[in-house]
């Protein structure tokens, strides 16, 4: 059944991981356009976050814990963006995963 969770949050939290990694290495390597696949891997978690919501909801209720956090990811992404990296710039590495 893909885990204890299905196999919904082990395919989201891979994609998610995977584009964000994806986005880092392009900051990293001086890409540009880095933040546009940090965007919308952001977009597509927005797109689908009630249902994101529900399936923890009720693996909640049976006990189980997600692969993928709603809240989880949010605060990844909020300390990376709001903490600041290593040299004091603005922003940071997606670091660990959702």
């Amino acid at each position: 059944d893909g885990g204890a969770d299905g196999p919904f949050s082990r395919a989201l939290a891979g994609a998610v991981s995977r584009r964000l990694d994806e986005a880092e290495a392009a900051r990293v390597a001086g890409d540009p356009n880095w933040w546009k696949i940090r965007e919308a891997t952001l977009l597509a978690v927005g797109t689908v976050d009630d249902f994101i919501l529900d399936h923890e909801q009720a693996l909640a209720e049976r006990g189980v814990h997600a692969t993928f956090s709603a809240p989880g990811f949010l605060k990844l992404v909020l300390d990376a963006d709001l903490g600041g990296r290593e040299d004091g710039t603005p922003g940071g590495s997606t670091g660990s995963h959702p």
